[in-house]
């Protein structure tokens, strides 16, 4: 993860004071452009609850801006530079190019602002130019578009834990920023994409411990464990293309016209390491809809806890068992906090 800095406005900038109201204050109504959007953005949107209103931002065209703005990542942080303070703190979600969507989101006769970035968690910081340039050590406020050097975060981290704990200090606020996996959501996009195209000749249906498969590599030294789409599509198969939290729960139908369903590990694969045997077989993967999917990973832990509750039936768990996987309703509650 990386952090960057980006100049929001003068003072007396009307057009940057108009553009941070409507994107960067207040979210921007993006659903009439989505389908202006590539595939997996919108997927990523979607995935994020973002698909109707989100925070936007953009940098001015040229090399400099397009070099730094290729190195965004999702789940990179961006600090606003704006009239003299620190005003705003922001994570990246998705980037894209295009200047015929940065005209229709910020009009302007002189300025095109093509190279596009989705937020998520924006918020207010309001620090004073002078104490956050005194901790990162700027002479004065950022002179354009650029990454806070490694050794300015390191310096600070030293001094206060981690860049956020300063934020907060400097601040004196706590920052808000949700428990979603920002890295995840776009890995899980297109698992999901790949489940709903996944062709099956035969249901896998498992009753015996499974070896844990290797890993997958994105990009870190630890990389992924692996999820098996066939395994996932047998699950939704297996449950007739419905929720099993609320068998009534209706969702649009798929390319396929099938019901649109999302495969859910309830043991989540993020604990894989503390079991001798795979997470990844179907007696642990759930069919949820769209709506409780999203509920389980986002809701608070009453949201959580009643899906849970419900997902895990006796039935489950001796069958959960069968397949090497010891797990208490309370320990599974835990995994989710």
């Amino acid at each position: 993860m990386a952090w960057y800095l980006v100049p929001a406005g003068a003072k007396k900038n009307n057009e940057a004071a108009r553009n941070r109201k409507n994107t960067l204050e207040n979210k921007y109504f993006i659903a009439p452009l989505m389908n202006e959007l590539e595939d997996e953005i919108q997927e990523i949107l979607r995935f994020a609850e973002q698909d109707e209103y989100v925070y936007i931002w953009g940098a001015k065209t040229g090399p400099v801006n397009e070099r730094t703005w290729s190195k965004l990542t999702q789940g990179d942080k961006v600090i606003f530079y704006a009239e003299e303070s620190y005003a705003y703190l922001g994570v990246i979600l998705a980037t894209t190019r295009s200047k015929e969507i940065a005209e229709k989101i910020w009009p302007s006769d002189t300025t095109n602002f093509e190279f596009i970035y989705f937020m998520t968690d924006v918020q207010r910081i309001d620090i004073s130019a002078e104490a956050f340039n005194a901790e990162f050590g700027y002479p004065k406020g950022p002179q354009g578009f650029q990454p806070i050097a490694l050794q300015r975060i390191e310096v600070v981290s030293n001094k206060f834990g981690s860049i956020e704990q300063s934020i907060e200090y400097m601040a004196n606020k706590s920052l808000e920023i949700s428990e979603i996996n920002l890295i995840t959501a776009k890995e899980e996009a297109g698992f999901q994409d790949e489940v709903d195209n996944q062709k099956i000749n035969k249901v896998i249906e498992d009753n015996l411990p499974r070896e844990i498969p290797p890993k997958t590599n994105t990009g870190n030294k630890n990389g992924q464990n692996k999820r098996d789409p066939e395994r996932a599509k047998s699950a939704i198969l297996l449950n007739d293309y419905k929720c099993e939290f609320n068998l009534s729960h209706e969702t649009f139908i798929n390319r396929k016209g099938k019901p649109y369903m999302e495969a859910h590990h309830l043991v989540p694969m993020s604990a894989q390491k503390t079991f001798s045997y795979s997470l990844d077989v179907t007696v642990n993967i759930v069919s949820l809809c769209p709506n409780c999917h999203r509920a389980i990973h986002l809701g608070n832990s009453a949201v959580k806890e009643r899906i849970i509750e419900k997902l895990f039936t006796k039935d489950r768990k001796r069958n959960l068992k069968k397949c090497g996987i010891n797990i208490t309703t309370e320990e599974l509650i835990l995994k989710y906090t």
